[in-house]
């Protein structure tokens, strides 16, 4: 097995446990890591069941490392190794402490199981700066409520508004009698952000085919869209991957 300095893997058997470890940066995804992690999942899982991925220290993985090169070849090359986790014939299961951004939210989406320490957080910040999250909005599209629909739609279900919460159908519950003003809270909050990079974000919610056999077109629809908002912007938005440049 070859010798990892990113990531730490301790096996038991038919069970590796692979903690993405680079404390200090709360696990950001370097390049180094990316490609002992793809190492990994080509060389060392062909005798395993299954692969726990958790974090050192107190995050479960930050995202793109914002120190290193970004642009289109970059962000492909981070989709290959989630495609690497897709089509592996080992189970995955994410083992989620603390921080959880951006692509480090993608690895979640990756793996076939997902557990959280309550202490988790998760989110997708990119369009905060300015572009279309080209890993982790695709993929947690495909990714949430999967199981919930199960419930509804093999099930037969009625489910409640505190169970419809939980599976993500829907945001949240409101307080008592605070449904409108909530709401507006919420409206609030989504007029600060840039018209433009807002049209474009739900446009790729409403474009993606929500097939996992089509997940590979995730990416590109993706790259298309940032393409669309930057035209007008040559020098690109500073964002997770450093100027967005073909």
């Amino acid at each position: 097995m070859m010798k990892y300095e990113n990531i730490a893997v301790e096996t038991n058997e038919t069970i590796a446990t692979v903690t993405l470890n680079r404390p200090t940066k709360k696990n950001a995804l370097s390049v180094a890591l990316r490609d002992e992690l793809r190492h990994f999942i080509a060389e060392d899982t062909s005798a395993l069941h299954a692969v726990i991925l958790t974090g050192a220290g107190d995050s479960f993985c930050s995202g793109m490392d914002l120190s290193e090169r970004g642009g289109e070849d970059v962000i492909r090359e981070m989709w290959t190794l989630m495609q690497a986790i897709y089509d592996s014939d080992v189970v995955f299961i994410a083992a989620v402490n603390g921080i959880v951004r951006g692509a480090g939210l993608t690895f979640v989406n990756a793996c076939d199981f997902a557990i959280a320490d309550p202490n988790a957080t998760f989110g997708i910040p990119e369009t905060k700066h300015g572009f279309y999250g080209p890993a982790a909005l695709p993929t947690t599209q495909l990714a949430a409520a999967k199981k919930l629909v199960a419930e509804l739609a093999l099930a037969g279900d009625v489910i409640s508004a505190e169970r419809a919460a939980l599976g993500f159908l829907i945001n949240k519950v409101s307080k008592p009698d605070a449904l409108l003003e909530e709401a507006q809270e919420l409206a609030q909050r989504v007029s600060k952000m840039d018209r433009a990079t807002l049209a474009i974000v739900k446009r790729g919610l409403n474009t993606l085919p929500v097939d996992a056999a089509t997940r590979d077109k995730g990416i590109d629809m993706a790259l298309d869209l940032n393409r669309i908002l930057f035209r007008d912007r040559p020098s690109g938005p500073v964002n997770q991957t450093g100027k967005y440049k073909k």
